[in-house]
Parts: C-alpha cells; sequence; structure tokens
C-alpha cells in the first residue's frame, strides 16, 4: 500500500473501467485480484517515488515518505498527478482509441513534474505539510572598513576623490 494513495484512489480518479483496461493483462475483470492490484501497488510506487525525489528538495529536513495524519491533499494530489499518466503509459493503444491523451499522455507527465518544479521553487507549497524554516540571516548589506586605495592611473588621472 502507498503512503501518499492507493488502488482505490486511482479507481476514484479515473473509474473502475478505466483500470481495468489499463491494468488487468489477463482479462480477470475484477479490481480486487491479487494481480491487478500487484500492478497498481508498481504504478503506485514509482509515482511515490517521483514525488519524494522532488520533495527532498524542498524539505529537505524532513524523511520520506512524509507520514502524517490526514495524508497531505496536496501529497495525494501530487502522486495522482503521476500515477494517472504511469497508467496510462502502460497501453498507449487505449490513449490513441479513447482519446485520452490529455489525462495519460505525455502531456500529463509534463504537468505533474511542472507543479512539482514549483513546489521545489516556492512557487507553490504544500500548504498541510509543515514549512521548512528560513533561516535569520540570509544575505543583506556588507559593510567593509578597510582602508581605502588611492591609486593614480596610467594616463595621468588621480582617483582619490574627495578624500
Amino acid at each position: 500500500m502507498g503512503a501518499y494513495i492507493t488502488l482505490d484512489t486511482i479507481v476514484k480518479a479515473i473509474s473502475p473501467t478505466t483500470v481495468l483496461a489499463l491494468c488487468d493483462d489477463d482479462n480477470i475483470g475484477d479490481i480486487n485480484a491479487p494481480e491487478i492490484a500487484a500492478i497498481v501497488e508498481e504504478i503506485i510506487e514509482r509515482a511515490e517515488v517521483e514525488v519524494n525525489s522532488y520533495l527532498m528538495r524542498a524539505y529537505p529536513k524532513l524523511t520520506f515518505p512524509i507520514v502524517q495524519s490526514p495524508i497531505s491533499v496536496m501529497l495525494k494530489q501530487a502522486a495522482l498527478q503521476f500515477a494517472i499518466p504511469f497508467c496510462y503509459m502502460r497501453h498507449p493503444e487505449y490513449v490513441r482509441t479513447y482519446g485520452d491523451d490529455a489525462r495519460g499522455g505525455v502531456g500529463a507527465l509534463d504537468n505533474a513534474r511542472a507543479f512539482m518544479e514549483r513546489v521545489c521553487t516556492g512557487q507553490q507549497y504544500l500548504v498541510d505539510v509543515p514549512a521548512e524554516q528560513k533561516p535569520s540571516v540570509v544575505g543583506g548589506v556588507y559593510f567593509s572598513g578597510g582602508p581605502r586605495t588611492i591609486i593614480d592611473g596610467p594616463n595621468g588621472q588621480f582617483n582619490g576623490g574627495d578624500f
């Protein structure tokens, strides 16, 4: 069972019929069959690894997978954004036949990666995951009180100015 999503989450997102069409290689016809569950678990694992690989940049001090109760809605959404295209990738002919390219094609995977990039760069935040504390001193103005150097230029110019 995945840390962020489950078989039921995927079934609710893309319908039982679609899950069977994409994951029932042996034509069993039962969504709860162990063969189908194993295929979906592999897809979920791939999706969650993808999410965690991005989150490690944004939240370096957390342990992964992020375990909290209830599970973050945005973590579920992020994992689903990867899991659905991974399901569709198993049978590209389904995508060509039924036209679900917007949900399962390369564009959907690009959208998922773009979402995770926005999270990593701070343009979007996981609202229900504790934010990393920012350091209290970052950058700022630096004043140097060292000696000033006055140099005559090779063309005779003097940079001493007013002092």
